[in-house]
């Protein structure tokens, strides 16, 4: 590609979109942006590039005009708009404080709303289905024990959320037709080419869960931690597939490191 997108927006930071060109490995653009949380995507053509708006509330828009990014109308989006992805003229955005998943139509600007698990995080699509990790886990039935306060399943014991999952959605019937059960607060996924396998990263697990798309199963559950020895803690919560489909990288967040994942093998070389 000739772009790569990049939100900044915290404390160190101001919040801004930056674009940089590949080739030159420098920031030729950079927009001043307001809230976001997590949620890049762009068009297939690399014409277009929309972003999650966070506490904006906000489906965010750019186009390309003349070698650079000017900014469009965004589409009004509650639910504090998180990670998302694109499929035709469908973005599909997880709304993590309305515990849904936004289906919206580029073309007309309508949106359909999904009820998915408990705090989505982010989207990963093809063709004719859509995936959502839901960090809180599956929404608590009625023998399920929450703190009173948010809707997540908890271990009576310790108060910790016990559940992690991800929905999976039918684009054409816009309903969710299965619920897998993964680590705990999964976040980001990769989807192989063909989308036959699907990645997780299981945060508060320290692992990755491997899912066959075709059965909605877990087939390997794989150790993110660089060494088999370091304590819980590593935080897996990106992810990146080589273009071979052979490695997997898994950013460790709270460790400041990357796990090189042999798929064949499942483990991490380091």
């Amino acid at each position: 590609g000739h772009w790569l997108a990049a939100v900044t927006g915290s404390n160190f930071a101001p919040r801004a979109l930056h674009l940089i060109e590949v080739s030159s490995q420098r920031i030729v653009q950079s927009l001043p942006l307001g809230d976001s949380f997590v949620g890049v995507a762009f068009s297939t053509d690399g014409s277009r590039l929309y972003v999650g708006g966070g506490q904006d509330q906000n489906l965010k828009r750019f186009r390309l005009v003349d070698k650079s990014f000017v900014e469009d109308a965004p589409i009004p989006l509650k639910g504090a708009p998180s990670g998302l992805a694109l499929s035709g003229d469908l973005a599909l955005v997880a709304l993590n404080q309305s515990h849904e998943l936004a289906v919206v139509n580029l073309v007309d600007q309508s949106v359909q709303r999904i009820p998915v698990g408990s705090y989505p995080y982010t989207v990963v699509a093809d063709k004719t289905r859509a995936w959502v990790s839901n960090w809180g886990g599956r929404k608590p039935g009625p023998n399920d024990k929450t703190d009173g306060v948010f809707p997540v399943v908890v271990d009576p014991r310790t108060g910790i959320p016990s559940t992690g999952t991800v929905s999976v959605i039918d684009l054409a019937a816009r309903k969710v037709i299965s619920e897998i059960n993964t680590g705990l607060h999964p976040s980001a996924m990769a989807l192989d080419s063909k989308a036959y396998m699907l990645y997780v990263a299981n945060a508060n697990s320290d692992s990755v869960s491997v899912i066959d798309t075709a059965s909605n199963r877990v087939t390997a559950t794989i150790d993110a931690r660089i060494t088999p020895k370091a304590p819980l803690g590593s935080a897996p919560n990106a992810l990146a597939l080589s273009q071979d489909g052979k490695t997997l990288y898994a950013a460790n967040g709270a460790d400041n490191s990357v796990a090189v994942i042999d798929l064949k093998k499942r483990q991490a070389r380091g």
